[in-house]
């Protein structure tokens, strides 16, 4: 009886320390398993309930959310994306040129970013190149993969700042009446990555605009877990490494109780 209830004066003082022990109301884990993105991403309707673990408790004076990526980590990934689709872009001119076929050059650069983006949101669980380069990647808010539609709308809104820049001689014939529409016509591209930087630093979950349309979240990739033995024998029933199965003796045999 006194060592139960010191036990549970010890459990008090000194929590658990691994954020995996946390209950949650739904009884399932906080953390999803199934891919190395989803591991870091977490269920809204199963963190309802959460018993705040010490890590979580002391983590939280340094940040709020360790596992969704900061800003500085997604602006050198956009940044590393956009060289990636530049190269790509080099290439189709390069290509195109030598076919003698004249293309629109901001036209042809933003339908290479959306195919790019399109490409890893959907199959490769929202992992770009800059993405890998940084450790972040691209999930759904309700905590699961991108469905087709999420990653359709993100590729589509990524680009429409390049797209309206592809279309800067249309804003200029628009607002030809105003002074300086040459560069004026380049504003809505600017405001609108102004208004990502700042979504992104003000949100407590780091979603910036891109993510409030698509509905997404940006998060760390979390390191990689050890590996655990199974809570089961890990042998067969034919297995010979202990030996041959020990053979019943047979019915009406002698034996020590023989008479």
């Amino acid at each position: 009886m006194l060592l139960s209830r010191t036990s549970a004066v010890c459990h008090e003082k000194n929590p658990l320390l691994n954020p995996s022990l946390e209950g949650t109301a739904t009884g399932k884990p906080a953390w999803p398993r199934g891919s190395r993105c989803l591991s870091s991403a977490s269920r809204p309707s199963r963190l309802a309930g959460v018993r705040p673990s010490a890590q979580t408790l002391g983590g939280a004076m340094s940040s709020a959310r360790p596992d969704i990526a900061n800003k500085s980590n997604r602006l050198v990934a956009f940044g590393f994306d956009v060289v990636m689709v530049g190269l790509a872009y080099w290439f189709v001119a390069y290509a195109a040129e030598g076919l003698n076929r004249s293309i629109d050059d901001a036209l042809t650069f933003a339908l290479l970013f959306f195919a790019y983006h399109l490409l890893f949101l959907r199959w490769n669980d929202g992992v770009s190149f800059g993405k890998s380069l940084r450790g972040i990647c691209v999930i759904s808010a309700a905590g699961s993969r991108l469905t087709a539609g999420q990653a359709v709308v993100r590729a589509l809104v990524s680009t429409l700042p390049f797209a309206l820049l592809s279309e800067r001689e249309l804003l200029t014939a628009v607002l030809r009446p105003l002074p300086d529409a040459q560069y004026l016509a380049t504003l809505p591209s600017i405001l609108w990555w102004l208004a990502e930087l700042h979504l992104s630093e003000s949100d407590p979950l780091g979603r910036s605009l891109t993510d409030r349309i698509a509905s997404s979240l940006v998060i760390n990739i979390p390191p990689p877990q050890p590996h655990r033995a199974p809570a089961v024998p890990m042998y067969s029933a034919t297995d010979n490494e202990f030996g041959p199965r020990p053979k019943k003796p047979p019915h009406g045999g002698g034996g020590d109780g023989a008479a």
